[in-house]
């Protein structure tokens, strides 16, 4: 049998606070064959939860509580412990005032990083307030996750716009339900052992610290003693302040009034003994003995300021801690006649606090990260919004790659959008979007620097880049620890001269920052890097979905109306080097000379509305088809009778082969890699001849031809996408 995950959760204490309480209800439910909790302390003494936690099977190690002056000790601490224990995967940290410091350093050795929030408010005066959220600041970026008990708690620690992101949950406080439903015996045998079976208790669960505001709680107890001499009130917990409460006790004269129980392993059978609950925190993250006496069956008075999360039924009434004592005692003394108990479990296991339910999710949850872990992940650039070859071949690898189960691709865009991102969504890849460089470059590179940094979990990014003018997210990834793939799709250097000289320096620079050179052709390889070390990387192509179908055809051909015309297609973005301006004068004379021939044109861009214009001008607008972008490419060249691509320069023409797989007659012009040229359908035409030698060639090879298959031909040059995958992922293997 396979061992258990281990996960590493890091606390303060090991005492029965809120936090440490939710994790032990979780690690008691959790089926421990497949999870194991090991555990942090910051503290040598012995705590509450140790015995049971190594009665579990967990294992308990113990640190120097951080006090800035041990800063460099502290850190020392803990690379000792995760270089001697390797075997930890996943690391979660519910204390946070340090968790900055154990988390990055827990990312450098390789540990997924979950962050908990479980508070809204910070102790100490305001120098240690300012210390800590400074020292707390960088968690948002250092943790992989973020966890919260509620929104409140999340926008506290991690910030406004942290709450929106992918990586945030919040992780409900569920208790066992079941345990604390009323009951009547058991009430009834409490109070006896409490002495108290003819009194009427209000009670508090709560450790002895500041937020949980006591002091106010006596003031509110105190004035209604006064009114109602049968009262006691019930302090359950215990804590730093515990001494300074029993002075004030004391100073009120109500010693023989309060009852102090210390820490109790069942508290939910002394919430049975309660007829009131009152809880006046001055913050919480989050609230759980709330919810605990809900579940009890109490009325309860609470601070108004709690997170609305803890607010599940009518028994809760909220008062702001702005209100009196006095004005808290007259809303418990016109309410203490109410003692009929309901059962509320079902309201509060239908809201998501049922601990075996939310036991279940986290240790699938940890199942997930760990199967995650075992996977190679690939980070993704240069998918655009704007849908061409790139986009289309990205797409197309990441449906073959979703059957690996030992990698994992995922894209970075700076793209507000990318194409096919629905889709790729469902095949499991992940797409994180970063400011574009313009208009505010500065705001892009920090975005870059800070993604690279946090997610080092990729071991490999992979740059399908157009040129070498902006090479600076190669060069950070690189910096920041990552292996750089950088793959050459084109041999455009620019128009202008800052692009050209851009491009001519970063050429000589990339070698340094990348660990494989990969190109799509000779043309695009030589165009990019300085060496001739680089490999090719053939664009592939699923060439099953081009393969000829005369039903498709004829669909098609009625569709756009072309059931009795010659049609000369063409795909490519409308921009500079594809050449659409020649095109059009080539089709001038084609339509004088062939009448019923139409233009086809897929694809769209900066240059789309001056072609179109053009067209206007040349009569051509009813005989030119514009159909913007589309994803069905392989069905409409099905209804196309030839295929034409005049470039000024490509580095592959992917497209051209797309063509071939469609059986399509193709005429391209001499600045077309080699690479593309698979079958004896391609015929390459300098640039250099006339509009009229173009036409003629292209009227006599749409004359003289009939649709061939060329599935076979295809596949066997290496142009199917399978082999591309199998060649990448071999590639990627040896970086695992």
């Amino acid at each position: 049998m396979d061992k258990p995950i281990r996960i590493l959760h890091v606390l303060g204490r090991l005492d029965r606070g809120g936090a440490e309480t939710m994790v032990m209800n979780l690690y008691r439910n959790i089926d421990r064959s497949k999870i194991q909790f090991d555990f942090v302390k910051h503290t040598y003494e012995k705590c509450d939860f140790d015995d049971e936690i190594r009665e579990l099977g967990g294992k308990i190690i113990s640190v120097p509580r951080y006090t800035g002056k041990n800063h460099v000790s502290y850190i020392k601490e803990w690379k000792n412990l995760f270089a001697k224990r390797p075997e930890y995967k996943i690391i979660h940290g519910h204390i946070r005032s340090t968790a900055s410091i154990y988390l990055s350093i827990a990312k450098k050795y390789g540990l997924t990083t979950i962050a908990h929030s479980h508070s809204t408010g910070s102790r100490g005066n305001k120098i240690e307030q300012l210390t800590k959220n400074i020292l707390q600041f960088p968690i948002r970026y250092t943790a992989d996750y973020l966890f919260a008990c509620s929104d409140d708690a999340g926008r506290r620690l991690f910030g406004k716009k942290a709450i929106k992101q992918e990586n945030y949950r919040i992780i409900k406080n569920a208790i066992d339900v079941d345990k604390y439903k009323f009951s009547r015996p058991l009430r009834n045998k409490m109070r006896k052992l409490l002495n108290i079976e003819d009194k009427f208790v209000i009670g508090h669960v709560g450790s002895f610290t500041y937020p949980k505001n006591h002091k106010f709680l006596l003031d509110i107890f105190y004035e209604v003693q006064k009114q109602k001499k049968n009262t006691v009130l019930l302090l359950i917990g215990d804590g730093e302040l515990r001494d300074s409460i029993e002075d004030y006790i004391k100073e009120l004269g109500i010693e023989d009034k309060v009852i102090l129980t210390g820490v109790v392993p069942n508290v939910n059978e002394y919430l049975q003994a309660i007829d009131i609950f009152v809880f006046p925190s001055i913050y919480e993250g989050f609230g759980m003995a709330v919810i605990e006496a809900q579940a009890v069956g109490l009325n309860c008075f609470v601070s108004s300021n709690l997170p609305e999360e803890v607010f599940l039924t009518d028994l809760i009434n909220g008062i702001s801690i702005n209100e009196s004592a006095e004005h808290w005692a007259s809303l418990i003394i016109n309410n203490m006649n109410k003692l009929e108990r309901k059962d509320v479990s079902a309201i509060i296991k239908d809201a998501g606090y049922d601990i075996v339910t939310y036991a279940c999710w986290l240790q699938n949850f940890y199942l997930e990260i760990d199967q995650k872990k075992d996977k190679l992940k690939v980070l993704y650039w240069g998918m655009s919004d704007n849908l061409g070859g790139i986009e289309t071949y990205l797409f197309n690898l990441v449906n073959v790659f979703k059957n690996k189960k030992d990698v994992k691709i995922d894209f970075l865009s700076s793209s507000k959008s990318i194409c096919f991102e629905k889709e790729i969504k469902k095949l499991g890849s992940d797409i994180y979007h970063i400011p574009s460089r313009m208009p505010n470059p500065f705001a892009f590179y920090w975005a870059l620097i800070n993604f690279f940094i946090k997610k080092r979990d990729y071991k490999i990014v992979h740059f399908f880049l157009q040129s070498c003018s902006s090479i600076e997210p190669v060069v950070i990834a690189k910096l920041t620890k990552h292996v750089t793939f950088v793959d050459s799709r084109s041999a455009y250097k620019g128009k202008k001269i800052i692009t050209r000289l851009l491009d001519s320096i970063n050429k000589k620079i990339l070698p340094y920052f990348t660990d494989e050179m990969l190109a799509v052709s000779s043309v695009s390889g030589r165009s990019m890097f300085t060496t001739k070390k680089f490999k090719i990387v053939k664009s592939a192509i699923n060439p099953a979905k081009y393969k000829y179908n005369p039903l498709v055809r004829e669909q098609y051909r009625n569709k756009f109306g072309l059931s009795n015309k010659k049609v000369i297609g063409h795909v490519g973005r409308f921009v500079y080097e594809k050449n659409h301006s020649f095109l059009i004068d080539i089709f001038q004379i084609i339509h004088a000379n062939k009448p019923d021939t139409v233009l086809l044109l897929i694809g769209d861009g900066p240059l789309m509305e001056a072609i179109r214009e053009k067209a206007k001008r040349l009569c051509l607008s009813d005989s030119i088809i514009f159909t913007g972008r589309r994803t069905d490419i392989p069905k409409l060249m099905q209804a196309m009778d030839i295929f034409v691509f005049p470039s000024l320069f490509e580095g592959l023409g992917r497209v051209v082969i797309e063509a071939q797989a469609a059986g399509l007659k193709t005429i391209v012009s001499d600045k077309i890699p080699d690479e593309v040229l698979i079958t004896d359908l391609v015929k390459k035409i300098p640039l250099d001849k006339s509009i009229y030698y173009w036409s003629d060639e292209i009227i006599k090879s749409m004359d003289s031809y009939d649709r061939k298959d060329t599935y076979d031909i295809i596949c066997n040059s290496g142009y199917d996408i399978m082999s591309t995958a199998k060649q990448l992922y071999g590639m990627y293997q040896k970086y695992k």
